[in-house]
Formats: structure tokens, C-alpha cells, sequence
């Protein structure tokens, strides 16, 4: 949806690009949000949502500027190189946290 925007000869099409990449962000959100809690405890589940939210927001905030500074300073190559960079790193997270297990309750003898 991003290229039909970005390669749009009128506005109809620019408005129909952001509506379908609007759809389409409005179903990531909820989904990463549930992978998040659905990997702690039932009492830690407001603690994950906030902290993913958090991180979520941080990510807008420091991601879109810094593609667009990269994008002014080194061209549009420059912003798709950081962007690239950018997602192979939180794939990289992503798949080391992913070798943790996911919920196991604690044994009795842990519980308070």
C-alpha cells in the first residue's frame, strides 16, 4: 500500500493507499499485542500490554523521524538501508526471545 501512495498520480489513489494501509496497521497492533500477553501470567498481563504499548509508541516516535532524517541526509536508499537494518535487528530479538518458553505457572512452593 506504501508504493501506491508513494507512486500515486492523484489523490483518490493517495486516499485509497492510506485507508489500506490504515486496515492493515489496525490488525498488527492487535495481533503483536495478544503474541505479548499471551507469553506472562494472567496477574502480569496489564504490565505486558503497557510495556508493549510503550515500546510500540516509543518505536513511532524515534523510528518515523529518524528514516525521514536519514531520508533528507543520504536519499531514499539511505532510509530503506535504515528501515532494513532496523527490522533485521528486531527479527533478531524476536527470534532469541522466541527459544524462551512461554507461560509455565510457578510450583506451589514459589507462590506467595
Amino acid at each position: 500500500m506504501g508504493l501506491i501512495c508513494l507512486r500515486a498520480d492523484s489523490l483518490t489513489v493517495v486516499i485509497v493507499g492510506a485507508i489500506g494501509m490504515g486496515a492493515a496497521f489496525s490488525l498488527l497492533f492487535p495481533s503483536l499485542s495478544l503474541v505479548a500477553i499471551n507469553r506472562v501470567g494472567p496477574e502480569r498481563r496489564g504490565v505486558a500490554m503497557g510495556t508493549f504499548t510503550a515500546n510500540f509508541d516509543l518505536g513511532m516516535l524515534v523510528g518515523s523521524p529518524a528514516v525521514g532524517a536519514a531520508a533528507a541526509l543520504g536519499g531514499y536508499s539511505a532510509a530503506f538501508y535504515l528501515a532494513a537494518f532496523a527490522s533485521m535487528a528486531c527479527a533478531g530479538l524476536a527470534f532469541s526471545m522466541s527459544r524462551r518458553p512461554a507461560f509455565e505457572p510457578l510450583p506451589d512452593t514459589l507462590r506467595a
